[in-house]
C-alpha cells in the first residue's frame, strides 16, 4: 500500500492485493470523507492511522460507497459509529447481494468482514456546502454508481465508471453511462481518481471509455483492433448486458457482435474460458 497526495487536502490510498484499488480521503473543513472502503477493516487501519497522524481525529467521518460491489464496501464495518453514505439503490443492492459476495469472494477479505449497510442515502445528490464536497448519482459501470467531487481541490472521484483498457459493464443502460461520462468531461476538474487505475489529469481514458460505450450502444464496435485483454473484458461485458437486450439479440448487428465474441473465445481461449463459451452458445441458440 502507498499513499499519494492529491490536491491540497486529499490523499489516495493505493492498495494492490488482490488488485489495484484506490480509496480517496478528503480532510475538509468540517469532515473527513472516505470514498470507498476496499476489502475489509484491516485495510481501513491505514486510513485511521493517517487521520490520527494529520491530527484530524476530532472531525466526524463520512464514508461514501461509490457502488455496491464488495471491493468498495467490505471495510464499512470499520466505521460502524460513523455516517455511511450511498445512493438508495446502492443500499438496496447490498441488501440483495451482500451475503452472496461474502461467500463468493471470501479469499479477498482483509480482516473479519461484516456487511454494514449505508446509514444515509440519496437519490440524486448530497452536497456538504461548508466542505465544498458533493456526492452525485452517476450510473454507468453499475446502475447504482455514484461519484464524489471536491470542488475546492477540483478532484473528481469516479469509482469504477472509468477504467483501462475498457470499462466493466454491470448494467445494460448504455445511454445513462454515456451521459455520465460526458458529464465528467464537462466538469471543471483538475484531476480525477478512478478506483482501479492511477489518478490522472488527462481526459483521454474518459474519452476512450465513452467511445467504447457509444459504439457498443449502436453495435458498431471494432473490438478486433484492441488488445486481447480488452477483448476478454468485452466478452464479459456482453454476457453481463445480455439479459437486458431481449429481442435485440435475435437478428442484426447485436447478434453479430455476440457471434464474433464466441468465435474469438473458441479460437483462442477454449477450454480456459469454457464457462463463457457455454453462456455465449446458450444466448445464440
Amino acid at each position: 500500500m502507498r499513499i499519494l497526495d492529491v490536491g491540497n487536502r486529499g490523499a489516495v490510498f493505493e492498495f494492490d492485493d488482490p488488485y489495484l484499488t484506490n480509496v480517496y480521503v478528503i480532510n475538509s473543513i468540517d469532515h473527513i470523507f472516505i470514498c470507498d472502503t476496499f476489502c475489509g477493516p484491516k485495510s481501513m487501519d491505514h486510513i485511521k492511522t493517517y487521520v490520527r497522524e494529520i491530527e484530524a481525529s476530532t472531525k466526524p467521518i463520512v464514508v461514501f460507497n461509490s457502488h455496491h460491489h464488495y471491493d468498495h464496501i467490505w471495510g464499512n464495518c470499520a466505521f460502524e459509529d460513523e455516517i455511511i453514505l450511498a445512493t438508495t439503490q446502492c443500499k438496496n443492492e447490498i441488501l440483495n447481494s451482500g451475503a452472496e459476495a461474502l461467500e463468493r469472494y471470501n479469499s479477498h477479505m482483509k480482516g473479519e468482514v461484516r456487511i454494514l449497510l449505508p446509514t444515509d442515502s440519496f437519490e440524486t445528490s448530497r452536497f456538504f456546502s461548508r466542505d465544498g464536497v458533493e456526492f452525485f448519482h452517476s450510473p454507468g459501470h453499475s446502475a447504482d454508481s455514484a461519484s464524489c467531487f471536491d470542488k475546492e481541490d477540483r478532484i473528481l472521484f469516479v469509482g469504477d465508471n472509468v477504467e483501462s483498457p475498457i470499462p466493466f459493464l454491470f448494467s445494460s443502460d448504455l445511454t445513462s453511462y454515456a451521459t455520465t461520462l460526458k458529464s465528467y468531461l464537462d466538469m471543471d476538474w483538475g484531476c480525477y481518481v478512478p478506483s482501479h487505475d492511477p489518478p490522472s489529469r488527462a481526459r483521454v481514458l474518459i474519452e476512450e471509455n465513452l467511445d467504447y460505450v457509444e459504439q457498443l450502444s449502436v453495435w458498431d464496435l471494432r473490438i478486433s483492433r484492441v488488445s486481447e485483454n480488452a477483448r476478454i473484458r468485452h466478452c464479459s461485458n456482453l454476457l453481463e448486458i445480455a439479459p437486458g437486450l431481449g429481442a435485440e439479440l435475435e437478428v442484426g448487428s447485436a447478434r453479430e457482435q455476440y457471434a464474433d465474441a464466441l468465435q474469438f473465445l473458441e479460437d483462442k481461449y477454449y477450454p480456459e474460458h469454457e464457462d463463457m463459451v457455454v453462456r455465449f452458445r446458450k444466448i445464440l441458440s
